[in-house]
């Protein structure tokens, strides 16, 4: 049942590049489960706990939430790069910034090389990159491992270090998981794949 349900997510975000509708109908029957898994003493659905995304492409023509909680937003950290430029211009991960639509309520964390990094705590900005004001330039080299290990290792905001803090320290250890779905891969023939 549940596979069917993730199915339906999946083609509703083929059908219309949004996904809301779609999870908003898994959260709403996720729900009814967990009521109904209360009255029969059932094991409940599993639901997301967390959700770590690095340059993700945002997903939905309204952000999403998370309706399990009180707050509606999701734990965990949306981090995508940027690069401040002369006159106003941002440099931005261009994964972060593919698209007009909105990313998830979490909280949110604008990697920078140099100086402080901007967090957005609570619904974060499911809005940015590409809903902010000023000029924002996509950068494809910016949507690369090295520069989201390096800004969260070496994470300042408003000039104290916060790279051990969370959630920036979960992130990072999360980084490691999500980039290396990237890598080659080796059976143990020692063939790639």
């Amino acid at each position: 049942m549940v596979l069917a349900w993730f199915w339906l997510a999946y083609l509703g975000l083929i059908a219309g590049d949004d996904c809301e509708p779609a999870l908003e109908m898994l959260q709403l029957r996720a729900r009814k489960t967990e009521t109904e898994a209360e009255v029969t003493n059932a094991s409940a659905p599993a639901t997301v706990y967390m959700i770590f995304t690095f340059g993700a492409v945002a997903t939905s023509t309204s952000p999403l939430k998370d309706f399990s909680q009180p707050s509606q937003t999701f734990r965990g950290l949306r981090c995508y790069t940027e690069n401040l430029l002369p006159m106003g211009m941002r440099q931005v991960d261009a994964g972060a910034n593919l698209n007009q639509l909105y990313h998830s309520q979490v909280p949110t964390v604008v990697l920078r090389s140099h100086g402080d990094s901007d967090f957005f705590d609570g619904t974060g900005r499911p809005d940015l990159p590409a809903h902010g004001t000023g000029v924002r330039l996509p950068d494809v080299g910016l949507h690369d491992m090295q520069n989201y290990f390096q800004r969260l290792l070496s994470l300042h905001l408003r000039g104290r270090d916060a790279h051990v803090e969370k959630p920036f320290a979960s992130a990072h250890a999360f980084a490691y998981l999500a980039w290396g779905a990237y890598e080659r891969q080796q059976d143990r023939g020692g063939r790639s794949f």
